[in-house]
């Protein structure tokens, strides 16, 4: 999913400049996959705090859950979250320094909004509105991101 928006991004600046740098797109695609595996890894641990996902529930069924499966224990779910965060950061202040400065507000944003999906105050996921936050996610913000980069 990360891929294909980094991907639909790049093809409209393309198509829009003529203009492809594989390089700058390839470090954008990493950093917007580690955040993606940050948020993903954010959302399993507070699902379980929370009693979402449990042995029986359907999403722990249909693939292999961190926590429920024994992969993780939720302090090394926490750990590895934080490291996919500051690997997705390291990106963004890489591509700040190459003058797409716009790529840690977004990022920031992006971060944000996907660790609210789950996590306090905002809960968007359990109040209804976690399909908005996924669409605004990986619809505008990474497909413009990756136009911008």
């Amino acid at each position: 999913m990360t891929a294909v928006s980094i991907s639909i991004g790049a093809a409209y600046a393309y198509c829009s400049y003529h203009v492809f740098d594989p390089t700058i797109y390839v470090i954008t695609l990493i950093g917007s996959i580690a955040l993606h595996a940050f948020v993903n890894i954010t959302n399993d641990y507070f699902d379980t705090i929370y009693g979402v996902d449990r042995p029986e529930a359907p999403t722990t069924r249909y693939r292999p859950h961190p926590l429920i499966s024994g992969i993780m224990t939720p302090s090394q779910a926490i750990i590895t979250s934080t490291y996919l965060f500051a690997i997705a950061l390291a990106v963004g202040i890489y591509l700040a320094i190459i003058d797409r400065w716009l790529s840690i507000p977004l990022g920031i944003l992006g971060a944000a909004v996907a660790l609210e999906y789950t996590a306090p105050p905002a809960k968007l996921k359990y109040r209804g509105l976690g399909e908005a936050a996924v669409l605004l996610m990986w619809g505008p913000l990474m497909v413009l991101g990756s136009y911008y980069t």
